[in-house]
């Protein structure tokens, strides 16, 4: 309910359902980046807290997500959405740029980065 009220505020309304996927997988990075962090203390002997129960407590939080029934659903609706965003700046190569492309595989330069428009 909390994730819900945030993406309206955040959004100015309802969030499509990829977003709240990309939701659930920042969240899970976030319990891996934090334990990896607190492992990184114990391993540095950080003696100010008790860092090994709270990286052990991220890292289980973050393996329960991933072991979960929707984490695939997640991960596909995330990847699915980046096609369609990504499909949307393909354009297909003019044919002088095909030609610039081989002449340059020929001659061993690298290819311009930005095609000239």
């Amino acid at each position: 309910e909390r994730d819900r009220m945030m993406m309206e505020a955040y959004f100015g309304g309802g969030a499509s359902p990829a977003l709240y996927s990309r939701l659930a997988l920042y969240k899970v990075m976030s319990d891996l980046l934090w334990a990896i962090w607190a492992f990184i203390q114990v391993a540095n002997g950080n003696p100010r807290d008790d860092f090994l129960a709270y990286a052990r407590g991220r890292f289980e939080r973050c393996k329960a997500r991933m072991d979960g029934a929707d984490f695939g659903k997640h991960v596909n609706l995330v990847r699915e959405g980046r096609r369609r965003s990504a499909a949307k700046y393909i354009r297909p190569a003019s044919a002088e740029r095909k030609i610039q492309v081989r002449k340059d595989q020929r001659s061993g330069r690298r290819p311009a980065s930005h095609p000239p428009s």
